[in-house]
């Protein structure tokens, strides 16, 4: 997973670059660095609210793995690969695969995004040309045709689905494309200028609500009642974008990124009360960035910010939050424990954490 993360992030410097100037409207929220605190002591470990994942040569979880939590169940699958989805119950025992890695109908070569359909009841699978759409038995439904060349996908409650292409096609000037339940093309977002570069990442969280972020964008978004609208602006002192970022070449803007400090937004997951932001902090001419959760209680205008030990390895779970549930508990999912410099145990599965963000506040 190590590996992959740092493969990843060099490709996510090079090709995830939009910028939107801040016309939008929208809350505004202020990121004060003297706020900072350290993670690991506010949130200690408890046996209780740690989900072991069953582990077999069959259920193995591929590398940098997210999952969709429905409430009773994990979907578990890694973006990016040819590996099958699994299903696990809520205590972490292995219950099915969803579908098969294939060619044949009914079959899927690699998987970019996950999603489960509200108005179908299905799980809807997002591979090259097709969205792959199954029973929670894994049993194959059907295949939606997908004329866009997406890297992630929502589905709101009335089963309209959104994809986010990242660039402009000659079938579509916008970034985020919504198509109807059958996959008609319907409206576009985010049509503003952006570098011709291809993007992967994804960039739904798939929770209470079904937020959108860009990582080199300061500003995010939500779909809600069936509209695609701005939900709050970052400002984030001492780390903003450059303001040319999107006049540049695609092979400046890597160094031009490195003579600065800025900040990409990794993860962005909301409910009713709270806001989660996790932001990758550079400093100028440092490779390593500093991962911080910012936490907004809503409802009392409170903020929290949390940072990781800098040793801490690109395995731990604490690196990768993956769900905000409307009781307020934070899903994350990773190893346990361990620096960068650790061994991790291959004949292991990673465990999902819980903690309820009120223990914070």
């Amino acid at each position: 997973m190590r590996k992959l993360f740092f493969v990843w992030l060099i490709i996510l410097l090079c090709i995830s670059c939009t910028v939107q100037k801040n016309r939008e409207e929208g809350v505004c929220y202020i990121f004060e660095k003297s706020k900072m605190n350290v993670f690991q002591e506010v949130f200690k470990i408890d046996s209780n609210k740690i989900i072991s994942l069953d582990f077999s040569d069959s259920t193995m979880i591929g590398a940098n793995p997210s999952f969709l939590f429905d409430g009773t169940s994990f979907l578990i699958y890694s973006p990016e690969s040819s590996s099958s989805v699994l299903r696990y119950d809520k205590d972490g025992k292995f219950i099915n695969k969803i579908g098969s890695i294939g060619s044949g109908p009914g079959e899927y070569a690699i998987i970019y995004d996950l999603n489960i359909n509200p108005a179908k009841k299905t799980i809807d699978v997002l591979s090259d040309n097709y969205i792959y759409q199954y029973h929670e038995d894994g049993c194959f439904v059907d295949a939606l045709t997908n004329p866009f060349p997406a890297s992630s996908f929502a589905i709101d409650k009335a089963g309209n689905y959104w994809l986010y292409i990242g660039i402009q096609t000659p079938e579509t000037d916008g970034r985020i494309v919504k198509c109807n339940t059958k996959m008609k093309h319907e409206k576009e977002y985010l049509n503003t200028q952006m570098l011709p570069l291809p993007l992967s990442e994804l960039n739904f969280n798939k929770g209470v609500d079904i937020t959108f972020k860009e990582s080199l964008n300061h500003i995010l978004y939500k779909i809600d009642d069936g509209v695609f609208k701005t939900a709050y602006t970052l400002k984030l002192p001492g780390y903003e974008l450059p303001d040319n970022l999107d006049d540049l070449k695609p092979e400046d803007v890597l160094s031009e990124l490195q003579n600065r400090s800025y900040a990409i937004i990794r993860n962005y997951l909301e409910n009713k009360k709270y806001i989660c932001i996790q932001l990758f902090l550079y400093e100028a001419n440092i490779e390593k960035p500093q991962i911080a959760y910012w936490m907004i209680d809503k409802k009392n205008k409170k903020d929290a910010i949390y940072t990781l030990d800098k040793n801490i390895s690109y395995e731990s779970y604490l690196c990768y939050p993956q769900y905000l549930s409307e009781e307020n508990d934070l899903f994350f999912m990773g190893y346990l424990e361990g620096t960068e410099y650790d061994y991790f145990d291959s004949n292991v599965n990673p465990s999902i954490v819980v903690y309820n963000i009120d223990d914070i506040f």
